[in-house]
């Protein structure tokens, strides 16, 4: 792969990997969340365009490559959002990585567990944690 086309400056969010089809509505929410929670800070691809750049028949490491090279994002989130619990699952987990796609890294790892009644409140959790982690690795970068 021809990694020199991608700007590590700017974050592709992928479509979340769902564990049941009831948590649809939460991981469209927490996508957006994690979105306009990074707005302003980080230069992001829109929802949209990181949906239409997806391919889910791919593993997930080969998707978030093709995310990169068909957006141009040096970084890239993939996560998923798995029923947590007995019976009915009463909560959700959040499993999400933050990829240097250019460099060929795991930045960060997260778990997040909540009710699944505030499950949507994942992506702000998220968005938080993110801002966190590129701010860091931004003065790393500006430190060499």
């Amino acid at each position: 792969m021809n990694r020199t086309r991608l700007d590590a400056g700017l974050l592709a969010v992928a479509p979340l990997a769902l564990g049941g089809a009831d948590l649809d509505s939460a991981g469209s929410a927490i996508a957006v969340t994690v979105i306009e929670r990074l707005h302003g800070a980080v230069r992001s691809v829109p929802p949209a365009t990181a949906l239409r750049a997806w391919d889910s028949h791919a593993a997930p490491a080969e998707a978030a490559v093709l995310l990169a090279q068909r957006t141009g994002a040096g970084l890239v989130v993939l996560a998923q959002l798995w029923p947590q619990g007995r019976g009915a699952a009463d909560s959700v987990r959040l499993v999400a990585r933050l990829l240097d796609v250019s460099g060929n890294a795991v930045l960060a790892r997260y778990e997040i567990l909540a009710p699944r009644g505030e499950a949507s409140a994942l992506g702000d959790s998220l968005g938080r944690l993110l801002l966190r982690e590129l701010g860091r690795d931004s003065a790393r970068r500006g430190a060499r």
